[in-house]
């Protein structure tokens, strides 16, 4: 059962305005990679009840938060991000377990 308890304890070190590595759904990966990234705008939560998003169903045992994508604009060394302002809802399930939030840096020049 150690799995079980492992995405509660992970949950806990997600923040508000951090940003994580999502495992991209198969039929989205052309466009962006293997990998998104997704700035966490509202605490995670556990799921109150059964629901239905984007035609999949959920149940209570689920975690989730609000996010903003961040698009990919420029490939290369440095890749450049735009957020995207629509708010979609994430399964914690999803976000890669790395030690931490990805570190997004602005350029020098402000954008």
């Amino acid at each position: 059962m150690a799995g079980f308890s492992a995405l509660p304890a992970f949950v806990t070190g997600v923040t508000a305005n951090s940003t994580w590595a999502v495992a991209a759904a198969e039929d989205s990966r052309l466009s962006e990679g293997r990998h998104w990234l997704a700035r966490i705008i509202e605490e995670p939560y556990q799921n109150p009840q059964d629901f239905m998003y984007c035609g999949e169903q959920f149940g209570k045992v689920y975690y989730f938060a609000k996010i903003h994508w961040q698009r990919c604009v420029r490939r290369g060394v440095l890749r450049s991000y735009k957020e995207e302002r629509g708010v979609s809802y994430l399964s914690m399930n999803a976000v890669i377990r790395t030690g931490g939030a990805v570190k997004m840096t602005k350029p020098p020049s402000g954008k």
